[in-house]
């Protein structure tokens, strides 16, 4: 929870191997398996368009009080962005800067475009990377009571708002709901959990590999150590690197897995989604 509060994609560095395939079915990657009533499916789990809908508000307000919170937030909508137009209109000087010209209906629209593509692919990582997380952590046996999400919440609500009016005004200011806190609170612990168990689970270090270490490293690190006054801060520092490469072999496991079961409608393609175009460098 944040003071200034902008959505975005929960990073996950955690769980342990898994194999994760996509369903059979031919259709994850081309939107057939959306309901008309939602933006992607992420295994059995929708996105509806209400959820979506609510989460473009937040960042729309989030987005807008970056660049000027004395103007009211406006969600664009495609596909004209009507109501972003009359805004945008609404908030220019009577008389442009200097050397500047004032911006025609057209150059708004591209404006109010661009301004959709970035929070509605905003909203989509948080929701869709949400989802993988909470179907993940079930997956693994990994789950919370409300009573644990609403003690962390409570924790993290008295750090970031002591007094309650402040927290007020932020649930105000923001557009989110206490529901919606509990749920970031939700993701964000049990992201950690699922991180924790794949690090505790990093191979310890063997002798063979510390005394390699050592001498790899003798003439540059160790010349005035033995191996055996040596040993701790490697096998510190090897556990480190064996804690790292598991999270990133998961992380590529993780991330192939849960892709491959989700299935999102034309219009809301991502990068997270099955089928999804590789990003151009």
């Amino acid at each position: 929870m944040r003071r200034h509060v902008a959505v975005r994609w929960v990073v996950l560095l955690a769980a342990v191997p898994f194999a994760l395939t996509a369903p059979a079915s031919a259709t994850v990657g081309d939107g057939a398996s959306v309901p008309s009533d939602a933006v992607a499916m992420v295994g059995e789990a929708p996105i509806s368009n209400d959820e979506f809908a609510h989460w473009m508000t937040i960042a729309a307000i989030s987005y807008q009080a970056n660049v000027d919170d004395t103007i009211p937030a406006t969600v664009p909508v495609p596909p004209d962005f009507t109501a972003c137009i009359v805004a945008a209109t609404a908030a220019l000087p009577a008389k442009p800067p200097k050397g500047k010209t004032t911006p025609t209906e057209g150059q708004l629209e591209v404006r109010c475009r661009q301004e959709y593509e970035e929070l509605r692919d905003q909203v989509l990582q948080f929701l869709i990377s949400g989802r993988w997380i909470l179907g993940e952590a079930a997956s693994q046996g990994i789950a919370l009571t409300e009573q644990q999400v609403q003690a962390e919440f409570v924790k993290q609500k008295k750090q970031s708002y002591p007094k309650e009016a402040d927290f007020r005004k932020f649930l105000k200011r923001s557009g989110m709901t206490i529901d919606d806190l509990l749920l970031r609170v939700k993701v964000d612990t049990l992201s950690d959990r699922l991180r924790g168990k794949v690090t505790k689970g990093a191979a310890t270090p063997t002798r063979a590999q510390i005394k390699a270490y050592y001498v790899k490293h003798k003439k540059s690190r160790f010349r005035r150590k033995t191996l055996k006054q040596a040993t701790p801060q490697i096998a510190r520092t090897l556990k480190v690197q064996h804690q790292q490469e598991a999270l990133d072999a998961f992380v590529t496991a993780f991330q192939e897995g849960w892709k491959a079961r989700t299935d999102c409608r034309s219009g809301y393609v991502i990068e997270l989604c099955a089928g999804a175009p590789a990003p151009t460098s």
